[in-house]
């Protein structure tokens, strides 16, 4: 292809018709450019094509870890539950004399020993640190996720202060 080019712009120097050869090199400079434009499309378009499917990843491991939350959540109520339970209980064992002191005081330290809550946040922390938060193309469930994880942090803090005190 690059020796058909050669020669014609060869053969249209030799016979001084410079005219047509610059008519000849505007046209070869003009599909250089289309060609370019053309090479960038597809790149654009090829991007989008991995943003899209970016995007839709983290959606799932978005819905994952909310899942997973929703398992560890249930697992906290249900131990909490069990927790008042055995407060109950202690409460009706103190005024009863036959249990001893030990197993008592045992009972009560058992009731104030609630686990840790962490949740699970890891898909939404690699959206916002890697600054990938803009691949979300729909508002709505961006505003919704940072509401959410902000009013978390929120509650987050007021149960530790509550545990500490």
């Amino acid at each position: 292809m690059i020796k058909f080019f050669r020669k014609i712009r060869q053969r249209l120097l030799s016979e001084n018709k410079i005219s047509k050869y610059l008519l000849y090199a505007f046209g070869e400079i003009v599909l250089v450019v289309i060609g370019i434009i053309i090479a960038l499309q597809v790149n654009n378009w090829n991007e989008g094509r991995k943003d899209r499917v970016l995007e839709q990843d983290y959606y799932c491991r978005i819905l994952d870890d909310f899942n997973l939350e929703k398992q560890h959540i249930e697992t906290y109520y249900t131990i909490t539950d069990q927790k008042i339970e055995a407060a109950k209980q202690l409460l009706l064992d103190m005024h009863q004399s036959n249990k001893d002191n030990y197993t008592m005081l045992n009972n009560w330290i058992d009731t104030q020993r609630l686990p840790v809550y962490v949740p699970r946040r890891i898909a939404f922390d690699d959206l916002t640190t890697s600054g990938n938060l803009k691949l979300l193309t729909d508002i709505e469930i961006k505003n919704s996720l940072v509401l959410y994880y902000g009013d978390l942090e929120n509650i987050l803090r007021q149960m530790n202060q509550n545990r500490d005190f």
